[in-house]
């Protein structure tokens, strides 16, 4: 009879083992929703930071040899063929983030990229990551960046812009414009 009762014992897991397998389900769980967010951010920077690169090769190699940036828009972009197939949609750039991307002509002879819809965390790597290339970045409607007028990119400013958002408010995604110019 004590031989009976062991192997009934033996057949199933205690309370204090099952506790323990859900507590590491859990563990991992809540790891997976902490650690997602951020690889997934990551990705959409990495990604924009491409589409950025190739629109802004595309574009000056578009308008090569020509003093300004007349006629330069999405449509024209999109006939053109600078950007992949993939992230146009409705004669729209879609970024990563679900909103399409803005391109015109600047003012002074420059064009600018403009990406909305960044979240407040992405910003100041987005920007940090692409400023290099550019002689103006503005994030929200505060310039981070202006070479022109002696403003090198600073990331404190740029992290403040960022957490501030559009109109002031940091939970609101912001606008990330980067003005670029032909090389004469």
């Amino acid at each position: 009879m004590t031989h009976i009762l062991s192997k009934k014992r033996k057949k199933g897991f205690s309370l204090l083992e099952l506790l323990l397998v859900f507590g590491v389900i859990a563990a991992i769980i809540v790891a997976v929703f902490m650690v997602y967010p951020k690889v997934s951010s990551g990705q959409k920077i990495d990604s924009d930071i491409k589409i950025l690169g190739t629109l802004n090769a595309g574009i000056k190699n578009l308008y090569a040899g020509q003093a300004d940036f007349t006629g330069l828009s999405v449509d024209a972009v999109i006939k053109s063929k600078i950007v992949p197939e993939d992230i146009v949609d409705d004669n729209l750039i879609w970024d990563s983030w679900g909103a399409n991307i803005q391109i015109e002509p600047y003012y002074d002879g420059s064009f600018y990229i403009g990406f909305e819809n960044i979240s407040v965390d992405a910003c100041p790597k987005f920007v940090s990551q692409a400023g290099a290339s550019y002689f103006k970045i503005v994030v929200g409607s505060t310039e981070v960046k202006n070479i022109e007028n002696g403003l090198e990119l600073n990331m404190s400013t740029t992290a403040s812009a960022c957490a501030n958002g559009e109109d002031g408010y940091s939970d609101k995604p912001i606008r990330v414009y980067f003005y670029d110019k032909l090389e004469v």
